[in-house]
């Protein structure tokens, strides 16, 4: 049985990191033809939500 990690599964110093990657893809997806304001990429709102919570976490 696989022991289960306490704590974070990230360090502290990568929350910056996923955060600018997260960030980068999100403005690929924007970039996106097909997609638009009223019609978003279905990763938007998942990305959004995530770097939301890395922010609160990261705080």
């Amino acid at each position: 049985m696989v022991k289960e990690a306490k704590g974070g599964v990230f360090a502290p110093s990568d929350y910056p990191v996923i955060k600018r990657a997260l960030h980068s893809y999100l403005l690929d997806l924007m970039r996106v033809e097909g997609y638009s304001d009223r019609d978003p990429h279905p990763d938007v709102a998942v990305i959004s939500n995530l770097m939301h919570r890395l922010g609160r976490v990261d705080a």
